[in-house]
C-alpha cells in the first residue's frame, strides 16, 4: 500500500521526527458494489473537527500537539518543521498524525495566501477526560 499518512512523533532524546507509515491490510469487497480496495484495521476516535484557521500562530514558536490526533489538510497548503530542521509540505489530501505531545516540539507555516482548512480526528482517551481544545 502507498505511505496513508505521515507521523510527527517525539524520540527518546525529546527531538521531534517524521515517519511514513504504510498501512497493512486486506483487500476486500463491499456489499453495496463491487468494489475491491485494501482496508486497514479499524482505529478507536474520539472526535472530529473543522478547523478554518484564520490567524496563524508565530512560526518561529515551537509547540506541541495538544494530544494524538490526525490532521487532514483539506484546502490550502502549510509547512511543518521538527524540532531538528526537518520539513515536510503538506498540501491538500495530506494526512498528518501528530503524536509529538511532549518534547521539544515543532513549527507550522502557512505556504501562499490561501487559508488553511483542516479536519482534526482526535483519538478516544484512555483516561476518561474530555479532550482538549483542537
Amino acid at each position: 500500500m502507498p505511505v496513508a499518512y505521515i507521523r510527527i512523533y517525539t524520540g527518546s532524546d525529546g527531538h521531534s521526527y517524521f515517519e511514513d507509515v504504510r498501512v497493512d491490510g486486506e483487500v476486500r469487497g463491499t456489499p453495496e458494489s463491487n468494489l475491491r480496495a485494501i482496508y486497514g484495521d479499524l482505529m478507536a476516535v474520539d472526535t472530529a473537527v473543522f478547523r478554518h484557521v484564520v490567524e496563524e500562530a508565530d512560526d518561529r514558536t515551537r509547540h506541541n500537539a495538544p494530544r494524538p490526533q490526525f490532521v487532514i489538510i483539506l484546502a490550502g497548503e502549510c509547512e511543518v518543521e521538527t524540532s531538528l530542521g526537518d520539513t515536510r509540505r503538506m498540501v491538500p489530501g495530506d494526512i498528518l498524525l501528530a503524536e509529538d505531545v511532549s518534547g521539544y516540539g515543532h513549527t507550522t507555516r502557512r505556504i501562499g495566501h490561501e487559508d488553511r482548512l483542516t479536519m482534526i480526528i482526535t483519538f478516544q482517551s484512555t483516561n476518561n477526560e474530555a479532550p482538549a481544545d483542537v
